[in-house]
């Protein structure tokens, strides 16, 4: 037999199986999601309110100001990159909410970066005292556009945010 057809033989079967199996993959993933967000409708539907009712950081569309992801909670930028790509796609804006946390004893002008009631990660920028000033004024909290970028170099998610200098807040959410 010549070893052309053996080997697109091959190829055609294992294509057929890895499709079955993403399918199936896919399945199990969307079946997961739909039950947790039926499990934590409540409170995510509090929080969203909690949220649109925040001011927002306006930016430039731009995109550069990059969170510490050092202390983000285990796991969470992996799973939300992975949502992201299942659901829309990895350069997808999605919302972030910034906090000024004025007790945190390891930085004087500390900034949370939580999505979805998870933390990402903190902001580590040059104008922070700036921002946490501007966020004080605002009631300590506020939201701006944000995405996910994988790395090309390490392959690791890294995530941005939409700021602009000098800070802009928007009272009302334009969302």
């Amino acid at each position: 037999m010549n070893p052309f057809w053996a080997s697109l033989g091959a190829w055609i079967y294992f294509s057929h199986r890895a499709r079955k199996e993403k399918k199936k993959d896919d399945a199990i993933y969307d079946r997961a999601i739909r039950d947790a967000q039926q499990e934590l409708a409540p409170q995510q539907a509090e929080y969203e309110q909690w949220v649109k009712g925040l001011p927002t950081l306006q930016g430039a569309s731009t995109f550069d100001v990059r969170i510490n992801t050092f202390l983000a909670e285990e796991g969470v930028i992996d799973l939300y990159a992975e949502y992201l790509e299942r659901q829309f796609h990895l350069g997808q804006e999605f919302v972030a909410v910034l906090m000024y946390e004025k007790d945190n004893p390891n930085h004087t002008w500390s900034i949370r970066v939580e999505v979805s009631q998870a933390r990402f990660g903190y902001v580590h920028h040059p104008l922070n005292q700036q921002i946490c000033q501007e966020l004080e004024k605002n009631g300590g909290s506020a939201t701006c556009s944000a995405r996910i970028k994988k790395e090309k170099l390490t392959g690791q998610y890294g995530v941005y945010l939409d700021l602009d200098f000098p800070i802009t807040i928007n009272a009302l959410d334009q969302r």
